[in-house]
């Protein structure tokens, strides 16, 4: 539930920053762009809430989503595209009305001052470069890790320890820091939740197709003989393997390149 909270939320900040207007509809964060008409597409919503009710936990909805869930068929993206957009013009929508007018919003966002700062740099900046500092390096760190490494980006003046402080506990409303603990004591950061997220999803597509992507071209001979245990792992073991090693996210990058 944390991490589909925190992917909506930055969903949600991705598609305001385009100049498209959104208002939260429901529980655990859902939200709508207003406007747009949903009741023609919302044919399978529809029966999940018929199936659980209103006000239903994200547990039972999945679980009804799977009861009422029919088996899947194949449909080309282009075509699938093409329905999509008729349907919204059965309803009456303007999509380029709306399209223009987004792009006006963000432009005039774009065109506009910003407030001077009275406070120095911005709090929040530093605290997302220190979060990202620390990301690089490991993917598990400490309050007192990101507080320091905070206060080291801000300038030394009276309080500062008191606005890096107020700077992570609005990261951590934002989930852009995530608590590993009850005393909150100990994080990861959204970008380990989404980087985990996307090696499942990628796993999963893998797994499903029975087959790993090699690139012969790529190779380098090898003179010498496997040893036993790796003569093992290459006859046992499934083709894919998802393995957790120490370090942030550049040294997993280093590792998977």
């Amino acid at each position: 539930m944390r991490s589909g909270k925190y992917i909506k939320s930055e969903l949600r900040q991705r598609v305001e920053a385009l100049g498209y207007e959104t208002e939260v509809v429901g529980k655990h964060g859902m939200w709508e762009m207003p406007g747009v008409p949903v009741e023609a597409f919302s044919s399978r919503s529809q029966a999940i809430r018929e199936a659980v009710g209103e006000g239903a936990s994200l547990k039972s909805r999945d679980v009804a989503a799977l009861d009422t869930r029919k088996s899947k068929q194949h449909v080309d993206p282009e075509i699938r595209m093409a329905e999509w957009m008729q349907t919204l013009k059965e309803t009456g929508f303007d999509i380029r009305a709306y399209r223009d007018a987004a792009d006006q919003r963000a432009e005039i966002r774009t065109q506009a001052p910003g407030p001077a700062s009275q406070d120095g740099p911005d709090v929040q900046q530093a605290v997302t470069q220190a979060i990202a500092g620390l990301s690089e390096r490991k993917v598990q760190f400490t309050y007192t890790d990101v507080l320091a490494r905070t206060v080291g980006i801000l300038p030394p003046e009276n309080g500062v320890i008191e606005r890096a402080r107020a700077g992570i506990d609005e990261a951590i409303s934002r989930e852009q820091l995530i608590p590993l603990d009850r005393e909150k004591g100990l994080f990861t950061s959204g970008i380990h939740v989404l980087d985990e997220l996307s090696v499942r999803a990628l796993s999963r597509d893998i797994m499903k197709q029975n087959r790993v992507t090699v690139h012969p071209e790529k190779s380098v001979p090898r003179t010498a003989g496997y040893s036993d245990a790796v003569s093992v792992l290459a006859q046992d073991r499934p083709s894919l393997a998802i393995v957790s090693g120490q370090g942030g996210a550049a040294g997993q990058r280093e590792r998977g390149g």
